[in-house]
């Protein structure tokens, strides 16, 4: 009697392995039709663009560059390590069951309460759509809806599960912003980027304009240009980040309308798009350890701010600005004091 039932129980085993095998690993052999339950997106490697939109938050387009960069809507860089963790998801997210019809009202409750709608398209071609609960279900799985070729939902909503796994999806699945934005400022791949502008207020004889194609160039142009120095001044631009965003900060509309910016810059990429930034003085708090002083006002040496794109308070640190703030003379000395490092 006892070898029967190890005899029953190892049959058991056997079954929910063969099961969970076919669950990783088996893509195309789906367990529901396509049509109700297409969760799962195979091959992500080759996504492009994913949408996530809500009723009440910021709505999200991400884009793959043509260097593989993510992008938040057509403006930003993203947060890459997001963009990963949400594709992980979306591959080895799969359809467990269909919500039992005793749990259906409170599914659809959780759907209609909060919920997250998710595009995933290849190229132009949408190959998957849904919607995502925010809140997890009693098992802590993720409850999802399906939205068909022709835009109807699915009948029935799904327990999706991670694998074979009850880790909750949902958290993979933000509209939030600021949850997606990458620190990096004035960022186009640097090989689109075609102009950079800087301009002094109070020191116009230091303006320039620095061209990268066909050539280098520095304007106003003159002959003994350091194109080492220009290429190096350039190739800052693959590596500028902020500290971090302030729009919460009480002071920000007092920087922004009365203010005047010390030094301005501006990036143009060559479809034209532009991203600019003004820098601020900052006044000294107690945290300043440096103390600057201009035209015998005192600011803080450690850190500036800056209003980025006509939209983002942002704070930055001396070594960035001081990337960024070279002077026209620059480019005509020898030898070079630019190089690609911290400087």
């Amino acid at each position: 009697m006892p070898m029967k039932k190890n005899l029953i129980y190892l049959l058991v085993l056997l079954v929910l392995a063969t099961v969970g095998y076919f669950l990783l690993n088996s893509k195309n052999d789906r367990l529901f039709p396509i049509e109700d339950a297409n969760f799962q997106v195979e091959n992500v490697q080759e996504v492009t663009k994913i949408f996530l939109s809500d009723k009440s938050r910021d709505n999200i387009k991400l884009t793959k560059g043509a260097d593989g960069v993510w992008m938040v809507n057509d403006s930003f860089r993203a947060r890459q390590d997001w963009v990963a963790f949400l594709l992980d998801g979306l591959e080895k997210q799969n359809p467990a069951q269909m919500v039992p019809k005793s749990m259906h009202n409170s599914a659809i409750k959780l759907l209609a309460g909060g919920s997250i709608k998710c595009e995933v398209y290849k190229g132009d071609k949408k190959t998957n759509a849904f919607y995502v609960a925010r809140q997890p279900d009693k098992n802590n799985t993720a409850i999802m809806l399906n939205i068909r070729e022709d835009g109807s939902n699915a009948p029935r909503p799904f327990i999706v599960k991670y694998g074979l796994t009850d880790n909750f999806l949902g958290v993979r699945y933000q509209t939030d912003l600021e949850n997606w934005r990458d620190k990096q400022i004035l960022y186009f791949p640097k090989s689109e980027i075609v102009k950079i502008s800087v301009s002094y207020p109070k020191k116009t004889a230091e303006n320039f304009t620095l061209l990268t194609k066909p050539s280098y160039k520095v304007l106003p142009e003159k002959t003994g240009l350091n194109a080492d120095r220009a290429k190096a001044y350039h190739g800052f631009y693959d590596k500028l980040f902020c500290m971090g965003f302030e729009n919460d900060y009480i002071l920000k509309d007092t920087f922004v309308r009365t203010f005047k910016p010390f030094a301005m810059v501006e990036v143009t990429s060559a479809e034209n798009k532009k991203q600019d930034l003004k820098i601020f003085y900052r006044q000294v708090h107690k945290g300043t350890h440096q103390i600057l002083t201009v035209d015998g006002q005192e600011y803080d040496g450690d850190t500036f701010f800056g209003w980025l794109n006509k939209r983002d308070f942002v704070l930055l640190s001396s070594q960035t600005v001081q990337k960024m703030l070279r002077e026209y003379h620059e480019f005509y000395e020898s030898p070079s004091k630019l190089t690609t490092s911290e400087d």
